[in-house]
This record gives C-alpha cells, structure tokens and sequence, in this order.
C-alpha cells in the first residue's frame, strides 16, 4: 500500500509541474496563436524576449500593444521603432536560402516608415535630455541603415544639440561625416 500512495503521489507532483510553469501565461488567439495581453508592462516584457531571441517580427504586435495601452510613453515608441527597423531587416534561412522574413519589399518600406514614425513620436514625447538624445539616435540608426546618410547626419546633430560631449553621438557624427566626404 504505501508503494502505491509513493507512486500516486509522484504522478500528481508530475502532472501538477507539467500542467503549471512558473513562466507568465501567453495569451492565445484562435488557431493558438499568441497575441499580446492587453497590458502594457506584460506586453512590453514579451516582446522584449522576443526581442533578444532574434524574433524581431513577432515582437512587433507586443511593443505596439504596449504603446498603444501607455500612449504617453516616450520609450515604448522608442522601442516600438527600434523593432520595426530591425524586422524591416530581419532575415531567416529558409533552408536552402537567405531570405527576408517580411518577404515583400513593401512591407518592408511600411515597416521603415512607421519606425520613422515611431522615433519622432518618442521624440515629441521625450521627458529628459537623455531619453531625447537616445531617440535621436534611434532615428539616426534607422534613417543610416535605410541609406540615408544625409539625413542621418541631420538627426544626430539634433541629438547632439541636447548632448554635446555624448560619445557614442559624437562617434556617429564622424563616421557619419566620413562617410559623405568625397572619395580621393
């Protein structure tokens, strides 16, 4: 009898691990797909391990859930084109090619031109010095890696009239520079 009270018991401690998890509860739309949860902390927080595990498309949905649940934050924007940007460049390998995971060219330029316009909401919204001249940056890096150095240059000059001695904006600015002098 207590072999099989030992044994019953380490069934129930096994289904009851299985079935909970300490890891937060995704929610789950239909077909299981994961959708963001409605609360901006929870959805900034998924899409942020999303984030750092390369899955730079799928955390779109929850950085613009948690910017639309704190509208007045100027990080979230921040954070929201910074995502855009890197899943209008995020590639996969598809088995036997290298290939864009936004695989329509248009969908990649939306994607651009709402992280554009992401950076300058977070920029409108700013509440520091810091924060504003990180935005700036942001929208530098976007602007940059979209080939348009120019226009770059502009955005981190505005970033470097709130932080003047900032070096990684001084450091843009000089490559950024070096980049547009004429070839000899």
């Amino acid at each position: 009898m207590p072999v099989r009270l030992t044994l019953a018991l380490l069934l129930l401690a096994l289904a009851l691990l299985a079935s909970g998890s300490c890891a937060p509860k995704v929610p789950k739309g239909g077909a299981g797909i994961e959708v963001p949860s409605g609360i901006p902390r929870q959805d900034f927080a998924r899409a942020i391990a999303l984030q750092r595990d390369g899955k730079h498309v799928r955390s779109v949905p929850y950085f613009r859930a948690a910017a639309a649940g704190d509208p007045n934050v100027a990080q979230l924007h921040i954070e929201l084109a910074q995502a855009l940007h890197n899943a209008s460049i995020e590639m996969d390998f598809s088995g036997r090619a290298v290939r864009y995971v936004l695989a329509r060219s248009q969908d990649r330029a939306r994607a651009r031109a709402e992280a554009l316009f992401e950076a300058s909401r977070g920029i409108e919204l700013a509440t520091d010095d810091q924060e504003l001249a990180y935005a700036w940056f942001v929208r530098t890096r976007i602007l940059d890696m979209s080939g348009d150095v120019a226009g770059a240059l502009l955005s981190i000059e505005r970033g470097l009239e709130v932080r003047p001695t900032e070096a990684m904006l001084v450091r843009t600015k000089l490559a950024l520079e070096a980049r547009l002098r004429p070839a000899r």
